[in-house]
């Protein structure tokens, strides 16, 4: 952690800002430094001085032991007495000369260390300079502020510490301050890189992390990797972090997106998310909006008037039946919301979310970002089908951003919007069509747009576009779905198959793609006519096998955009691999007589599955998995004589649990919202029986026991990989004690054969019923609104054959706390982001 001065705002929360070092310090240690060179420069010369005073003492004492020796050599008497003396006296003069050159030595050796260390000092900066996001929008920070050091040690990211409130000024308690290595001591290097590593594992600070699974103001964080410079050590005690709180400016969680990337601060507390690492978003006025309706037919809405003249409320709060101006509008607000009522419905199904904190369009469509065009007759109608069909309007905060009738191209059908930002420009890019059952043509266009998001200058056709892929009819399987940045976008399509007297959708399923950078282009995902695995048979009059395998196989059902990556939903079929063998003691001859042949036979059959019917993208990301199945296993043998007395014995037992997909009513990928009607097979019986004949004269087994045959439908809704709801809506059930099963009538025997097994349709028909299913997450907040009418449905299990499911933050009775109508039916009928 350390100290950053501000040096400018380049924009959106990002910095230049210069990150200071402890200068302070270093100060007072070059002080100390040059207080010491200074007595360095008085002690120095002095002790050259003291040096030469003893070398000389030194040199004339040597020249007296001199001027002695010819006197000793002529036998002088005291002559060697005075040079022994001498000597004696020399060898101290000798030590004290030596102290002194080492004085000196280390003094020399001093200063030059100490000089050295002061140039050294003197030349580390105050501080760097770098580009730095703040953890928060906030946009005015100025003077000194908090600098995070992600990891907790310089040079693996600088982050500025969250501003909001004047939370971001430097506090030393805090921030600390970030002291150079080549400031500090030997002993301080090598304390610092010993206990660096434990201390940022046990005593974390902060981390970077990828936010996911919000509700409110809690999330789920997965940590990035962390290790230390020190050795390299993981520095992470844990890799994900549950039920984390949100901080954040005045709106915490409402700010954050799944998959953002956010500051992790750790607290005496816990972890805390404190606000995002790079591209902080603003608590801005990203909400909900939703037409209250009660369900029946036709549909009924409530609006304006909500007071009568004298003041008192009508029907509070919900307004005057089938009243004007009936949509809601929520905002984010603290924890709660802002509810804003009595507001036209310039708002559509379909929607595009940006980038930046308002970049929010809609628009009139189908609510399931995949639905076949062909099945638009099959929607319902009596109110509940405006909206749904695509119309001339693109949306934007609660208004009309664009008439598409005023373009020039002569196409109204809106099928696809966005908004691109690029230098000091902004754009809207909208696509639009002739049509929007089949057979259509797109046209692009670039619609200039001011600072405050009104149209301005000449719109620019930028391409038209239709499929080369398929001469003829072809259906839309949605619309055009661009890319968080605006300057791309992908469209899903289907073959048209002619049946003579009508077109439905065919085998191939395709996809085109589109950007600002270059012309539309077509690729074929699918066609169910390829093959998907095989079956094998070979028999002889003895008996015979049978075996099949059928691959996992990835069905294409539409393609979005997920912010700037583009993803393909799929859904995943089970693969299997079965075998069978029957072996028989004679070979039974349908043309003989059943008196005239006896036979006895062993069936064995098994089936094992390969994974579970799931909804899937491309790249793994998990939307809805139906139940698992188990293996299918089937045991059957049997022997009897066929004489006049016709007795026997057999003994049957098998099982199986499967589902398959019927319908998909809705889906997006972008919060990996889908709701599904599925059916699940479960049949399990044992037995043994005794033959008879059937009303043909073929054989047949009456069998005792226990067998259970059950066909349930289940509609099925998942939201961020989460089950909100299952709900059995047709259950048949049969559980009986005796029942006829055949034997295992062997084919004409062959010398084996292959055939292979083919794919099937491609599409699944939104079911007549789907009346309003949408599931929304925006800023950390969540809104579902589910209503379906299954005509099948038992009406014990689903009374009125109705289903509703509402699902909003905050609230743990939609119905209850937000319509004050508990117990009735209301759904949030065309909901979506604003």
């Amino acid at each position: 952690m350390s100290k950053g001065e501000i040096i400018s705002h380049i924009g959106e929360g990002k910095y230049r800002v210069r990150q200071k070092l402890a200068v302070e310090r270093i100060q007072q240690e070059v002080t100390r430094l040059s207080e010491r060179i200074a007595q360095l420069a008085i002690d120095l010369p002095t002790a050259k001085l003291e040096l030469l005073q003893a070398e000389n003492a030194v040199k004339d004492k040597v020249r007296d032991i001199d001027l002695l020796i010819p006197d000793y050599s002529a036998g002088v008497e005291g002559a060697r007495a005075e040079i022994n003396k001498l000597q004696a006296e020399l060898v101290s003069l000798q030590s004290a000369a030596r102290q002194a050159q080492l004085r000196v030595s280390e003094l020399i050796a001093e200063n030059l260390a100490i000089l050295k260390r002061r140039n050294q000092l003197e030349s580390v900066p105050e501080g760097r300079e770098l580009d730095a996001w703040c953890a928060d929008y906030t946009l005015d920070l100025t003077g000194d502020v908090g600098l995070v050091d992600v990891n907790d040690e310089g040079g693996q990211g600088v982050v500025i510490q969250p501003g909001y409130d004047g939370e971001g000024v430097y506090d030393p308690a805090r921030d600390g301050a970030m002291f150079p290595g080549l400031a500090q001591s030997g002993i301080q290097l090598y304390f610092n890189a010993a206990i660096l590593p434990g201390v940022q594992k046990w005593m974390p600070r902060y981390r970077i992390g990828t936010i996911s699974n919000i509700e409110s103001d809690t999330c789920r964080v997965e940590l990035d990797e962390a290790t230390s410079s020190a050795q390299g050590l993981s520095i992470n005690q844990e890799r994900v972090l549950e039920g984390v709180p949100i901080k954040y400016m005045d709106c915490n969680g409402a700010a954050f997106e799944d998959d953002d990337r956010v500051l992790v601060r750790f607290t005496k507390s816990g972890p805390l998310v404190v606000g995002f690492a790079e591209n902080p978003k603003s608590c801005g006025n990203i909400g909900f909006a939703f037409i209250p309706s009660g369900l029946g037919n036709p549909r009924r809405w409530w609006g304006e008037p909500f007071f009568q003249e004298d003041g008192t409320p009508i029907n509070p709060p919900l307004g005057t039946d089938m009243g004007q101006n009936p949509s809601w509008f929520l905002r984010p607000e603290g924890t709660g919301w802002t509810i804003n009522k009595g507001n036209e419905s310039l708002h559509g199904r379909r929607n595009w979310l940006g980038i930046g904190e308002d970049d929010i369009l809609s628009w009139d469509g189908p609510v399931s970002r995949a639905f076949n065009s062909f099945d638009y007759d099959r929607l319902p109608s009596e109110g509940w089908l405006s909206r749904t069909k695509p119309s001339d309007k693109v949306y934007y905060q609660g208004r009309v951003l664009l008439t598409t009738t005023t373009l020039p191209g002569g196409h109204q059908y809106v099928r696809g919007a966005a908004l691109r930002r690029f230098g000091e420009s902004l754009e809207l890019m909208v696509v639009v069509a002739d049509g929007y059952e089949s057979n259509e043509e797109f046209q692009f266009w670039a619609v200039p747009l001011s600072e405050t998001v009104e149209v301005q200058g000449t719109p620019q056709l930028l391409e038209a576009f239709s499929p080369t892929s398929i001469p003829g009819t072809y259906y839309s399987v949605g619309d055009w779905y661009f890319n968080a940045s605006g300057d791309r976008a992908v469209w899903t399509f289907s073959e048209a198959r002619d049946f003579g007297s009508f077109f439905a959708p065919g085998n191939k399923t395709f996809v085109a793609r589109w950007s600002v950078y270059g012309s539309a282009t077509e690729t074929q995902l699918y066609d169910s006519r390829d093959s998907w695995g095989s079956n094998y048979r070979q028999f002889n009059s003895a008996g015979g096998t049978t075996s099949g395998t059928r691959v996992n196989l990835l069905r294409p059902i539409y393609a979005d955009y997920v912010g700037d990556a583009e993803k393909i939903a799929y859904y995943e079929t089970q693969g299997y691999t079965s075998n069978s063998s029957v072996s028989y003691s004679e070979y039974y001859r349908t043309d003989v007589s059943p008196n005239e042949q006896g036979q006895s036979h062993t069936l064995n059959s098994t089936t094992n599955y390969v994974g579970s019917h799931r909804l899937v993208t491309g790249d793994g990301m998990l939307i809805l998995d139906l139940p698992d199945a188990a293996n299918s296993v089937t045991n059957e043998s049997g022997n009897w004589d066929l004489a006049e007395s016709l007795t026997g014995s057999s003994s049957v037992s098998s099982s199986s649990d499967y589902s398959e997909l019927l319908n998909i009513y809705s889906i997006d990928l972008r919060f990996q919202f889908a709701t599904v009607r599925y059916r699940r097979f479960i049949d399990s019986a044992s037995g043994s029986g005794s033959p008879g004949f059937g009303s043909q004269g073929e054989i047949r087994y009456e069998m005792s026991g226990n067998k259970l045959s059950e066909t349930d439908v289940v509609i099925l809704g998942t939201f961020g990989g989460d089950i909100l709801f299952e709900v059995p809506v047709i259950v048949n059930k049969t559980v009986s004690s005796n029942w006829v099963v055949a034997p295992y009538v062997l084919p004409a025997p062959d010398g084996g054969t292959t055939t292979n097994v083919e794919m099937g349709i491609s599409w699944f028909a939104t079911p007549e019923g789907m009346w309003d299913c949408c599931g929304i997450r925006s800023r950390g907040r969540t809104a579902v609104s589910v209503w379906i009418q299954d005509p099948d449905a038992d009406p014990v299990l689903l009374p009125d054959n109705r289903f509703n499911f509402q699902k909003l933050s905050g609230y743990d009775d939609v119905i209850d706390e937000l319509f004050g109508r508990a117990g009735e039916e209301i759904t949030m009928y065309s909901l979506t982001a604003i």
